[in-house]
Formats: structure tokens, sequence, C-alpha cells
């Protein structure tokens, strides 16, 4: 398959992610938000006017995340935008598969002509609709999500954190506890819309 478990995750906690955006904020703006499938870098998945989103997704108890680029979690280098965390909790279950949640934006979509631009942008992520038997397997339900501000606070590394650099070096990958991050939850369609908002900077 194209997609390997962790592709399959992570794409699946956007997509969770997608489907809030799209269910609170249900405009043909909100695919161009998602930045993901473009592959031009891996900063961050989600860009928006004012703020960009990254998506962290974790299926495992004890829970963790990973960073593969130093620059991730460098709010400064999006400044004047902020960077926010958000963190989804997967949990063992049957309730979400990737293609469930697929279809559930397909449905989104077709609701406001944007059926075509997500098929479109789904294929780039590499999702194959020929192995969505496979992609079913990963089953799962979601424990919740939770949202951080990316701020001098925040303990995870960046560039400005090296004393060195070598040249042999390619990429640093950092493994974080998201019990040491002062994460809160997104429990209200509040919470979503003060994220919307930023992303179309309607404040």
């Amino acid at each position: 398959p194209i997609f390997t478990k962790e592709d399959q995750v992570g794409t699946l906690g956007e997509l969770l992610v997608l489907e809030q955006i799209l269910i609170y904020y249900n405009s043909k703006e909100c695919l161009g938000f998602w930045k993901a499938p473009e592959g031009k870098d891996d900063l961050h998945d989600f860009e928006g006017d004012t703020v960009n989103l990254e998506i962290k997704t974790s299926s495992t108890v004890p829970r963790k995340f990973y960073v593969d680029n130093l620059d991730q979690m460098d709010e400064k280098i999006i400044y004047p935008k902020s960077l926010i965390i958000i963190f989804v909790k997967l949990i063992p279950g049957k309730e979400i598969t990737l293609p469930v949640i697929v279809n559930r934006i397909r449905k989104l979509c077709s609701e406001i002509g944007n059926s075509v631009e997500f098929e479109d942008i789904l294929e780039k992520r590499g999702y194959n609709n020929n192995e969505e038997d496979i992609y079913s397997q990963n089953q799962f339900n979601l424990e919740g999500f939770d949202w951080h501000l990316v701020n001098d606070e925040t303990p995870i590394h960046t560039s400005k954190d090296l004393i060195q650099e070598f040249d042999a070096v390619v990429s640093l990958k950092q493994t974080i506890n998201p019990n040491k991050i002062n994460f809160q939850e997104i429990a209200r369609p509040e919470d979503w819309m003060e994220i919307i908002n930023q992303l179309q900077n309607n404040m």
C-alpha cells in the first residue's frame, strides 16, 4: 500500500480536524487551509491568515507524538502569525476508520460544491480509493482534541537550541510527551470557532 500505518494515522488526524472546520465553517475556502497534501514543506498542516495549525495524532497509550523538523515548532518563523498544535487523541475502537472519515467529508464537500477539489487534494495526500479495505483495518474511537498555542515556553527544541550544527546530521527527530505540554481541551463549538476565526482572519 501507498500509506504506511503511520501515514494513515497522521492523515486521519488531519481529516478529523478538517471535518470540524467544515462543520463549523462550511465554505469552499476551507479546503484551501489544508496544506499538508501539497508537500511543499513539512512545517504545518493547515495555514490560515493569522494562524497555522500543526496536527499531531496519537493512537497509542502512553501518548506521544513526533517532531521531525526543528523549524516546525519555531513560531517566530511564521511571525506575525501564531502557531497552534492540535493534538488528536485516538483510542482502540470501531467507530472511526480512514474511509469512514473520508466519506463524511465527501458529504460535507458535496453540500458546498467542493467534491472534485477534495478528491484531488486527497489523491495528493496519497489516499488511494482502491486500498480502502486496507485502510479500514485500522479502527479507532476518538477520545478528543487538545490544543496548545506555541510560545517561548513550549518545551520542544527548535533550531535556535542547537549549539553546533554538523553537516553529517540530515535531520533530528524528537519524541514528545504531551503530558509535559500545557494542552487545553477543545470541548465546545466556541473553541473551534475561535480557531476557525483565526484561519479566516475574521476576528
